[in-house]
């Protein structure tokens, strides 16, 4: 393997990195994930809400516009109801699956007979099964030439299928629901064989395209063998797979058979029927002169071959007979169509090739047409907007210069054109031509923006794409990203950690709303920028504007780290980060929140959702999960919110020892029993009081104080005007937010955090043990990470305001025990939680992403050497 990737030179450059990772006992990082999410189900589940509105509420909010459940505009799925019911009642032995040669009918008839219920809507979950092999099959044709993103490839799949006017065949039975997917499959299975080993999904791919095109329109495959005969050589030119250049040709080569095949058996319209219809002329005894024959018969008597074979002489007059059998049958009147051209000679058919093309590609429908009502206006006029794709695809295949022509980009291209110049000589028969050449489209269009991404992205048109997916810039420091909820959260909870990564030679950025702290972040030497991800705020409109702001600005910074802190930030910040394509994400989960607690019906909901947004965010391989407590790690990876490889556990945000050093016991009259925080019930701040008031009506002296504020955008917050009415009781100080920490932990004598829900790490708690001041605190995860029963405080049940009084009378009463507790606490923290030791063991985070690697083992050596 080593010899071959060494001799090989289109593996070089890949073998040089893959053997340098070897020799240094690593393995590379996967450049992106696959893909966000099932392409399949994204657009099963899409077609199936879309069905359901169209066949059971538009009826009742518009029945004019429908018959038997059907849009009255569309006259297919009509037709194959109604021979769908005539199936229904032949016997079993006389039962065919093509019934008046139409599959989907077929398909119907047996759903219908199978179930006993006639309604057109019983084939939707079929309908939805072949959209979503359509948006997988064309976000694998994206993948095989080389779009990546988690995101990209869904999103254009939607964008090239999930059209206006293929919102029809995707809801009501129709030919076209099959045969979509089923080119798309077909064109796969090619690119696929070519840049790639032989597999046997490929033998099923084509077998399965196969019948879902053939089924339904089996005069398609002479078609696909044009098209598979020009994108052999090509496919020839590649690097040998596992079964060499022989074993693809083979490959192709059947496939190639296998449509000739199909096409020597099928019949249609090209066929050149013998006999003249009896309606030709009014007289029926007369009989017809030569030049009163129709003009496909006229065309087949006088036919002038060119030496060129009797193959290509006949493929011409096929042709040339199609075009003036259709004029003939189905004259459109006064059409762009050039129906006075009339074709007698393979060198016409030739030279009406360049005519064709220009018919099925720029001139689709009469650019002028208004007949019928507001629907069919708006059909016609998302004809005409879908052409634009296509006019912007072939733009970037000429734009995007040759070395964006990858051998799977002339693939696409070779499979669709043969078909487009067949549809140009037939177009006078098409009456919504867009719906019969938009399987072909489709690779026409995923040729051209397989272009567009593969071109340069320092010239146009491959800087529209900079944002997407920009080449790697190289910058004198590395750039590093802290999305944070707010500025203040920043400065008392990650100025430590943010301070150790500047000092490690960063360039350290941080992005939150600027509430008064701005000054103070940039004063620090950081880069501060205003954005708002609406922190607590539960509106999906809000929340969905802010996210898109989020999105646009990732694109433009381009962080070589993006460091997320929250759930908001977390869940959006890795979302839009990987829809930009950014490589390097950490996350750092501090506590899961009252979400993560809820009881009623809003709040079991808002979890559901939670844990889906969190799932999808951290399945990108470039992201590190940090957590601080070992309970919230076990918890994510036992709900498979995020793989066990991608978790590290840092315990703690860092504390800065020499601001929060120890101090002795303070001297005070009554002992003052401190809570620092935000004062929301989830903090456990109605515990306290309830506890206070127990201890006060026990004649126990001692001074509660408060520092914080309500946080008005948290639900759990309590309102000023009732933590007011409690300090006018006499049970508490309200002494605000506050900035000199260090005074008010060495004015207290107990510090005290009566937690109800899951925390991360809570600061608070560090920097109070760090200052040698005993603790009271409850046993849930995060809390007991920090303290120690009987070692450096007491722990106690969450909610449970009398063994909360207890504990805090204890200490009141035990002075001694709070200076032992205090020193123990100094200890603990300068052993485990100062901010070298987390500094240290972030920075081997960001260079684990920064080279590239991660050590083997997934990811264990990492873990073991930060925990």
């Amino acid at each position: 393997g080593r010899k071959y990737l060494e001799e090989n030179h289109t593996y070089k450059s890949l073998a040089a990195k893959y053997l340098k990772v070897a020799e240094e006992g690593r393995r590379p990082v996967e450049e992106s994930a696959r893909w966000a999410a099932s392409p399949f189900w994204v657009g099963f589940n899409i077609v199936i809400v879309l069905g359901l509105v169209t066949h059971f509420l538009f009826p009742a909010v518009a029945p004019h516009l429908f018959h038997n459940g059907i849009i009255t505009f569309l006259k297919d799925p009509h037709t194959y109801h109604q021979i769908a019911l005539k199936a229904v009642d032949l016997p079993w032995i006389e039962f065919s699956f093509r019934p008046e040669g139409q599959f989907p009918a077929g398909i119907l008839a047996l759903i219908y007979k199978l179930t006993g219920i006639h309604k057109p809507f019983m084939l939707l979950p079929i309908l939805a099964v072949l959209a979503g092999l359509s948006i997988r099959g064309i976000a694998s044709c994206l993948d095989v030439l080389g779009v990546k993103g988690r995101w990209w490839p869904i999103i254009i799949g939607l964008l090239f299928t999930i059209t206006p006017t293929s919102i029809s065949w995707m809801i009501y039975p129709h030919k076209d629901a099959f045969i979509v997917p089923g080119v798309i499959l077909i064109a796969w299975t090619f690119m696929a064989v070519t840049l790639r080993r032989i597999r046997l999904r490929h033998v099923l791919s084509l077998i399965l395209g196969s019948i879902l095109v053939f089924t339904s329109k089996p005069y398609f495959a002479e078609l696909f063998a044009v098209g598979a005969a020009l994108a052999i050589p090509f496919a020839w030119r590649q690097p040998a797979s596992q079964l060499g250049r022989y074993g693809r040709l083979s490959f192709l080569m059947i496939a190639l058979f296998l449509f000739g095949a199909i096409a020597y058996l099928k019949k249609g319209y090209s066929d050149a029927g013998e006999g003249v219809p009896q309606d030709i002329t009014n007289n029926q005894n007369s009989v017809p002169t030569k030049d009163s024959l129709p003009r496909h018969i006229q065309t087949k008597a006088n036919w002038k071959s060119l030496p060129l074979g009797l193959s290509l002489n006949k493929a011409l007059l096929a042709l040339a007979y199609t075009r003036e059998r259709f004029l003939f049958q189905r004259s459109h009147g006064n059409t762009n169509f050039l129906s006075e051209i009339h074709l007698e000679g393979a060198w016409d058919t030739i030279k009406f090739i360049p005519k064709a093309l220009q018919l099925s590609l720029f001139e689709p429908l009469p650019w002028r047409q208004v007949e019928g009502g507001i629907a069919r206006k708006l059909i016609f006029l998302s004809a005409q907007l879908e052409m634009l794709l296509v006019y912007f695809s072939i733009f970037f295949l000429i734009a995007s210069g040759k070395k964006s022509w990858s051998p799977a980009v002339i693939i696409c291209i070779a499979l669709a054109v043969p078909f487009l110049i067949a549809l140009g000589f037939a177009a006078p028969n098409i009456g919504a031509i867009n719906r019969y050449r938009f399987p072909f489209l489709v690779l026409i269009k995923i040729a051209g923006f397989a272009a567009l991404w593969n071109s340069n992205r320092f010239k146009w048109p491959g800087r529209l794409l900079m944002w997407v997916d920009p080449p790697r810039l190289e910058r004198k420091k590395n750039k590093v990203m802290f999305l944070v909820p707010d500025d203040q959260t920043f400065v008392i909870q990650r100025l430590v950690m943010a301070q150790g990564i500047q000092k490690a030679g960063y360039e350290v950025h941080v992005a939150c709303p600027d509430l008064g702290h701005a000054a103070s972040i940039r004063e620090l030497g950081f880069i501060h920028h205003h954005i708002d991800l609406n922190r607590g705020g539960l509106n999906p409109l809000a929340d969905f504007k802010a996210f898109i702001k989020l999105v646009f600005f990732l694109a433009k910074e381009r962080p070589d780290i993006l460091h997320n802190v929250s759930i908001k930030p977390v869940i959006y910040g890795a979302t839009a980060g990987s829809i930009v394509g950014l490589k390097r994400i950490v996350c750092l989960i501090n506590g899961l929140g009252y979400a993560f607690e809820a009881k009623t019906f809003k709040g079991k909901l808002v979890l559901y959702v939670a844990k889906a947004l969190y799932k999808n965010a951290l399945a990108l391989p470039g992201v590190r999960v940090i957590f601080q407590n070992p309970d919230d790690r076990e918890y994510f990876i036992k709900e498979n919110l995020v793989e066990e490889h991608k978790t590290i556990l840092i315990r703690g945000s860092g504390v800065n020892t020499k601001k929060f050093y120890p101090t002795p016991q303070p001297q005070n009259l009554k002992p003052v029993v401190l809570f620092v925080g935000r004062l929301l019930r989830s903090k456990g701040v109605e515990d306290l009081i309830a506890a206070a008031r127990i201890l006060k009506n026990e004649k126990i002296d001692f001074d509660l104080q408060f520092v914080g504020e309500p946080d008005e955008r948290n639900p759990e917050s309590l309102s000023w005007t009732d933590l007011k009415k409690i300090e006018d009781e006499g049970l508490c100080k309200l002494l605000g937010r506050q900035n000199d920490m260090p005074h008010f932990y060495r004015e207290a004598d107990i510090v005290v955090l009566p937690q109800q829900n899951r925390e991360g790490l809570p600061l608070t708690l560090l920097e109070a043990s760090s200052s040698a001041r005993s603790i009271v605190t409850t046993d849930v995860p995060g809390c007991r990470e920090v303290v120690l029963d009987q070692v450096n405080g007491l722990k106690v049940p969450p909610m449970n305001p009398e063994k909360l009084a207890n504990a805090i009378r204890i200490l009141i009463e035990n002075p001694q025990m709070r200076e032992r507790f205090g020193r123990s606490g100094a200890e603990i923290v300068q052993k485990e939680f100062s901010a070298n030791i987390i500094e240290a063991q972030l920075v081997k985070v960001y260079e684990s992403l920064l080279n590239d690697s991660v050590p083997l083992k997934d990811n264990q050596v990492l873990c073991s050497a930060i925990s």
